[in-house]
């Protein structure tokens, strides 16, 4: 019998140079993991590791210390990879880009005189910035992909992908930008200073970012969560969720510039039975979709996005905006110097395609075969759209808490509570809600110095100002017959008009 010779896995290999300075670590399409450090070296010598014990490093299995380094370059190439930089100063920037695959990229006590700037392909991408100080900007772009030609990928509607940014402990003396085209994106900052703006935006469909709108196979359970904890910033901060449910959470945090929040649904074309369920081939400069059966289908809008500010300062104004049903905002042992604004509405959501039984993607041929449009032939008048309509249930609760400047709160058709719990208003508030139930509750000492103005359109109505609360400036309640009022004029020192 013939001996067989053992099997060898095969390799990873990391290519790695330095030209005109840029330390340049280029990785195959395996699952590479390197390791860049600058322990006992120079300030211009890094040295590159591998990571595991499959990773080879300019085809040797070992350490190769790099001299003249002022920057680094990094492509991971395809496969589920593995960057560690650790207790090293970069003189200039870092800059990483990741085609495609599931990638963890570590920044572990490393100074970057530059900036820092991440591509991340579709997969699963973990960014971890600790200990660290960036002297220029920080830059995350996370799930788009384009290919060779600039034709966004049809295929790109990855329900599992998955975006994590977390910076702890860590300064960026300019601005953060980061942009996530993915299903659920998750931005973590702990214990961090942002010295310049801070701008998030998720977004989970494709139509602002490949040009066309998307009709069909948009994922309604995606999330995007916003975490801020113990840190600062002192710029403004712009945060952009589009698809899915937005959780943000901002706890013993100091903003000094402003806050905006805006969540929003899916495109105004949500669902079909055809782009994404039925298959699309190449042809010539456009996509045609094949195949594609007719019928209804139908997207829920109940995401319930949640706003929590808790325990912090913000030095300027507050904007939430939400286009969603079952959001709750709370606010509680904080102070906002500025105005507060939180305004809700449906979206488009809720509405019902009925059946797109032939979708073409078609070249802009103006600016060469790149971008998109998107357009759905009569097909025997299936081609229509119909808005269906949708309730709301919001929740406003403001608690321990002051606020300088004026609120105003907007609220669709549905249900609405507003609750300020011991808080105090320095300016003018004035709620507008659509028809539905409506309550409005002022208790445990809260003060309104300003004016108040409560208007509402038809349904239940109760508003409840407990004793120990006080409205110092005129009080306005324009309630339906029927509503419930607790309040005596000895608690308004203006006006009392219902």
């Amino acid at each position: 019998m013939e001996r067989l010779e053992p099997r060898r896995l095969l390799s990873a290999n990391v290519t790695v140079s330095v030209t005109d300075g840029e330390l340049y670590v280029i990785g195959d399409s395996l699952n590479d993991s390197v390791v860049i450090d600058q322990a006992g070296l120079t300030a211009t010598q890094l040295r590159v590791s591998p990571g595991d014990g499959l990773t080879t490093i300019n085809g040797k299995p070992s350490a190769s210390i790099f001299s003249g380094v002022n920057g680094i370059i990094i492509n991971t190439g395809a496969g589920n990879d593995a960057v560690a930089i650790q207790n090293a100063t970069v003189a200039a920037g870092v800059q990483i880009t990741d085609p495609s695959g599931n990638q963890v990229f570590t920044l572990n006590t490393v100074t970057i005189g530059g900036n820092l700037s991440v591509t991340n392909g579709v997969g699963n991408n973990n960014l971890l910035i600790e200990n660290s100080t960036i002297t220029g900007n920080v830059t995350v772009n996370a799930g788009a992909v384009f290919n060779s030609q600039g034709w966004c990928s049809s295929s790109y509607n990855d329900t599992s992908a998955e975006e994590i940014l977390t910076l702890t402990n860590s300064t960026v003396d300019n601005n953060v930008t980061i942009t996530n085209i993915s299903n659920d994106n998750q931005t973590n900052i702990n214990g961090s200073i942002v010295l310049g703006n801070l701008t998030v935006t998720n977004n989970d469909n494709l139509s602002s970012v490949c040009g066309w709108t998307v009709c069909g196979n948009t994922n309604t359970e995606a999330s995007n969560i916003f975490t801020m904890t113990g840190s600062s910033v002192a710029g403004n901060i712009l945060l952009t969720n589009v698809g899915g449910r937005a959780i943000t959470t901002i706890n013993a945090s100091s903003l000094l510039g402003s806050l905006t929040v805006t969540n929003s649904g899916d495109s105004s074309c949500q669902s079909s039975d055809c782009y994404g369920q039925c298959g699309c081939t190449y042809s010539q400069c456009g996509y045609s979709c094949v195949s594609c059966t007719t019928g209804n289908s139908t997207t829920s809008s109940q995401r319930g996005d949640v706003f929590t500010l808790s325990a912090s300062v913000v030095l300027s104004n507050v904007t939430l905006n939400n286009s969603s049903t079952y959001t709750s905002t709370y606010i509680g042992n904080s102070t906002i110097i500025g105005n507060l604004t939180a305004g809700n509405s449906l979206d488009s959501s809720g509405q019902t395609s009925n059946g797109w039984s032939r979708c073409i993607f078609s070249c802009n041929t103006s600016g060469g075969c790149g971008k998109c449009s998107y357009t759905c032939s009569l097909c025997g008048g299936l081609c229509q759209s119909s808005t269906s309509s949708a309730s709301s249930n919001n929740v406003f609760a403001l608690s321990a808490s002051a606020i300088d400047g004026n609120v105003a709160i907007t609220d669709p058709n549905g249900t609405a509570s507003i609750t300020s719990n011991g808080s105090a208003i320095i300016g003018n508030t004035t709620i507008v809600n659509g028809n539905g139930i409506s309550s409005f509750e002022m208790v445990d000492s809260s003060t309104f110095v300003g004016n108040l103005n409560f208007t509402v359109g038809n349904g239940a109505v109760s508003v409840d100002v407990t004793a120990g609360s006080s409205i110092l400036g005129n009080a306005t309640f324009n309630v339906p017959n029927g509503a419930t009022l607790t309040i005596s004029p000895s608690q308004v020192g203006g006006m009392l008009t219902v």
